[in-house]
Formats: structure tokens, C-alpha cells, sequence
């Protein structure tokens, strides 16, 4: 009997953190990026890029250092208590579109590094090597302007978002 009792609480258990995990099994590549960007904006309420909030272990994959890893995830901290509450991302009326555009550290192409915030290029060196940090934009269709989030990475498995991750470094 308890032997049954065990395996229905860990079936439960892992049922429900499938079922939290739900909706974030994007591919890493940038289709996945646009169907998480169209995910979130469809959606009514910011849940969605809660589930993407970091740890400090996706921090520090992210980061060379253990003390730029704690930096990153401070700053993810203090973000996310401060749009808790709010929707973070979102386009503008007639937005429809989405582009994707990805930055790989220790790889990247000047055509990279255009579209992305200088923020991220002053720290380049800072970042694991290898790993793609993406940023979308929501524009009008035929357009190449709109609304931009960068900060999309995966890492240990997961999406995780810290959007303008440069501004810890400051």
C-alpha cells in the first residue's frame, strides 16, 4: 500500500510541473522565438513571461563569472517584483509581425551585433561562449521598426527572459 501511495504522489507531482512547463516547450531556434513572441502577446496577463524568470544557475550559464551570474540574477530579481503585476511585453495596434534576430557570443557577425542594443555589445566578453540571446520585434507588416524585447535565451533546458541584461553591468 505505501509503495502505491509513493508512486501516485510523484505521478502528481510530476503531472503537475508538466503541467507548469506547459506552453514553454519552444524550440531554440527563431521560430521559437517568434511563437513565444506571439504567445505572449496574445495572452491577457503576464504568466507567460513569469514562467521565463531566471535562476541563478540559468545566470550563470549566461555568465563568465560566478559574480557577473549574481549580478544578472539580482537584476532579473528586482525586475520581475517590478512587473509583477503589469504586462511586460506587448505591440502596438497594427503590430502583427514579428522579427527575430539572434546574437551568439564568441560567434557573432557584425550584422548581429547591428541589431542588437549597444548595451550588449559592450559586454560581449562578459557572456558563456556559444550561448544565443535573442530579441524580437513587433512591427507592422513590411516594416522593419517596432516595438523591440531582447533578452530571450536558453539555457539548461529552458527559455528564460531578462530583458536589456546589460543594464546589471552598469
Amino acid at each position: 500500500m505505501k509503495k502505491i501511495s509513493l508512486f501516485l504522489i510523484i505521478l502528481i507531482t510530476g503531472l503537475n510541473a508538466c503541467r507548469v512547463q506547459k506552453g514553454l516547450n519552444y524550440a531554440n531556434t527563431k521560430t521559437g522565438v517568434r511563437q513565444i513572441a506571439e504567445d505572449i502577446n496574445k495572452a491577457k496577463n503576464n504568466a507567460l513571461v513569469i514562467g521565463l524568470k531566471a535562476t541563478l544557475t540559468d545566470c550563470q550559464a549566461i555568465m563568465k563569472t560566478k559574480a557577473d551570474a549574481q549580478k544578472l540574477y539580482d537584476y532579473s530579481e528586482s525586475l520581475h517584483k517590478k512587473y509583477a503585476n503589469e504586462k511586460m511585453i506587448k505591440a502596438k495596434e497594427g503590430q502583427t509581425d514579428v522579427l527575430v534576430s539572434v546574437l551568439v557570443p564568441g560567434n557573432e557577425s557584425k550584422s548581429e551585433k547591428d541589431r542588437f542594443a549597444g548595451g550588449y555589445i559592450q559586454i560581449l566578453d562578459k557572456f558563456t561562449r556559444g550561448i544565443s540571446i535573442y530579441t524580437f520585434r513587433y512591427v507592422r507588416p513590411g516594416s522593419s521598426s517596432g516595438m523591440r524585447y531582447d533578452g530571450l535565451t536558453y539555457v539548461n533546458n529552458k527559455w528564460i527572459f531578462i530583458p536589456k541584461m546589460w543594464r546589471a553591468f552598469r
